[in-house]
């Protein structure tokens, strides 16, 4: 059957000829698992689609319509099976890091969120109690993302100045907060 026509192929495969399957795998399995191979770059995965694609069209074919080459059908069935496989894959790890963030949130126990708390909670004390310069500057600097310069134009006062308060709030909250440090690096080492 070396010689005969994909029309002829395709006839014979329809009156159930298993040689004209044959040969029809022989001719194009190793082109259609190229392709495959060349969007997956997994051997198994590629040699699976395929596999699944020549299956596919023993058990489809009585009910195949293909107007072209039998090459150019199996060309395209392969690549929408890659696309149908990529996609499943995205769904997949969609799915599971989904399920991690759910673990995750489920595992975040009540005293943790408490330690959170309690940690906004004094920050939020730390910034009223700053003196007034010091704590305008460091809100403009860390909530509202301004560079010193932007903040020194704003208050209409130098550089310099702007460094030196950020510096007292920074060493304000290092006092403030100090018995939070503990708590931090043990909330986030563990």
């Amino acid at each position: 059957m070396r010689n005969f026509t994909d029309a002829y192929l395709l006839e014979k495969l329809c009156q159930n000829d298993t040689t004209a399957f044959e040969e029809i795998y022989r001719r194009y399995s190793s082109k259609v698992y190229r392709i495959a191979y060349k969007k997956l770059y997994s051997k198994e995965i590629a040699e699976e689609l395929v596999q699944d694609l020549f299956t596919k069209l023993w058990l489809k074919r009585h009910e195949l319509h293909i107007t072209g080459s039998i090459e150019s059908y199996l060309a395209i069935a392969i690549l929408n099976a890659v696309t149908t496989h990529i996609r499943a894959c995205l769904v997949r790890e969609k799915y599971a890091s989904q399920i991690q963030w759910d673990h995750y949130l489920q595992e975040t126990n009540t005293e943790d969120i408490v330690c959170v708390n309690e940690l906004e909670e004094a920050l939020q004390r730390a910034i009223s109690s700053m003196p007034e310069k010091s704590k305008e500057v460091f809100l403009l600097s860390r909530y509202e993302s301004q560079s010193a310069n932007q903040i020194a134009e704003h208050l209409n006062i130098s550089h310099k100045t702007v460094e030196y308060h950020m510096g007292k709030a920074l060493k304000y909250l290092r006092v403030y907060l100090r018995d939070f440090v503990t708590l931090i690096i043990f909330w986030f080492t563990f």
